[in-house]
């Protein structure tokens, strides 16, 4: 799971759209350890990683 939520991390800055959506999404399904790289990533500098992270919390609770 450790080295799956890393690969999924390093997707969140990829330049298209939809693989940064999935990526946060997936980083999101491992639960409380996904959600805490998410929120590392939301509050960390304005990047496409950075606003991935922030739309995908602001979605609300995983499903």
């Amino acid at each position: 799971g450790h080295r799956a939520q890393h690969l999924f991390a390093g997707l969140m800055d990829d330049e298209v759209w939809t693989v940064r959506y999935a990526a946060a999404n997936a980083l999101r399904s491992f639960g409380q350890p996904g959600e805490k790289m998410l929120r590392a990533m939301a509050a960390s500098d304005v990047s496409r990683s950075q606003r991935t992270a922030s739309l995908i919390l602001a979605e609300g609770p995983a499903t």
